[in-house]
């Protein structure tokens, strides 16, 4: 499971999690079977609960993804984070430096895992979509606040608007390491998704965002954020890391696409358009053949795709405006 969603065969991927799921629970993993600290230190329960959390974390990125259900309710588990998880973020964390054989680390922060839990339940489940827009309003605040403080938590040189710009000074990215990048790409993510929610019961354009006009700006520009800096730690994206990273990209693709051509008239409408030229540029390279001659598909279909909505996006500006 760990090996083939990343390859990009998310239906096998489901399939294992399935089962894996039906395993950690059947081996209790889910729970914590005693309080006492000799438990929770035995190396048998640690390495069962950092099972849990690993089938955890895909489930509910699965979940969110695809706006259904996950296998796995939070209701039904112990939440608490294992006793040798790094809470407290250091700048190792995000760089290639020596880490403490001590530590429990994974791909990512498992507090992502849980904040993208609450940000389906409270905002793209079937129930919610049933509350009154002023609860899911004060949803959207509460979990932008709950995503606020996670970022507040990583040191001030780590954060990931410090990287998402284009004048970045290069030697940020030195040494920044897979996880790092992962960290920063599941922030933009999960904002776009909390303030995307807004848009999500029928309403046509950003200008009826209203009573939450900022979020249509927050979520657009979360997704801005995510390609300058997927442009920028280019040199991360190959074809073994492709799918770890293709949901940021085409997420946000698709967000800077509908954002032109429904407000041709924006004034970064040049701005926004040269970043997704940017992004056809790179997978234009990556797409080139290798020294055997081969080619990664998913390269070439993803830049054929990007080059499509450049194109509609530019055609959408002089149709509007009468020239």
């Amino acid at each position: 499971m760990f090996y083939i969603t990343p390859l990009g065969r998310p239906q096998a991927g489901e399939l294992l999690l399935g089962i894996a799921v039906q395993l950690i629970f059947n081996l209790g993993a889910n729970r914590i079977q005693t309080p006492n600290e000799i438990h929770r230190t035995d190396p048998r329960s640690q390495h069962l609960r950092a099972l849990f959390w690993h089938c955890y974390a895909i489930d509910k990125e699965f979940s969110i993804r695809k706006s259904q259900p996950p296998l796995i309710n939070d209701a039904d588990c112990d939440l608490d984070l294992p006793t040798t998880y790094a809470q407290k973020t250091s700048a190792r964390h995000f760089y290639m430096k020596p880490l403490s054989s001590k530590e429990l680390l994974f791909p990512s922060d498992l507090r992502f895992s849980l904040l993208k839990s609450k940000i389906f339940r409270l905002l793209y489940s079937v129930h919610s979509q049933t509350l009154p827009e002023a609860r899911r309003l004060q949803h959207i605040r509460e979990l932008d606040q709950e995503l606020s403080d996670l970022k507040l938590g990583y040191p001030v040189d780590c954060r990931p608007e410090l990287f998402a710009t284009e004048d970045a000074p290069d030697y940020l990215f030195h040494d920044l390491s897979m996880r790092g990048v992962n960290i920063h790409l599941e922030y933009y993510y999960c904002l776009g998704k909390i303030h995307g929610a807004s848009s999500s019961c029928k309403i046509p354009s950003p200008q009826s965002w209203s009573p939450l006009p900022s979020s249509a700006e927050l979520c657009f520009e979360a997704a801005r954020s995510s390609l300058i800096y997927i442009w920028r730690v280019r040199q991360f994206v190959n074809d073994h890391t492709f799918w770890i990273h293709a949901q940021f990209l085409l997420t946000a693709v698709l967000s800077v696409f509908w954002y032109l051509i429904t407000v041709p008239t924006s004034s970064t409408f040049t701005r926004d358009l040269k970043t997704l030229e940017d992004i056809a540029e790179l997978l234009a390279h990556l797409n080139k053949p290798k020294e055997d001659g081969q080619t990664f598909p998913p390269f070439y279909l993803t830049h054929a795709f990007v080059e499509r909505l450049i194109s509609l996006a530019q055609r959408s500006r002089p149709k509007v405006a009468g020239t």
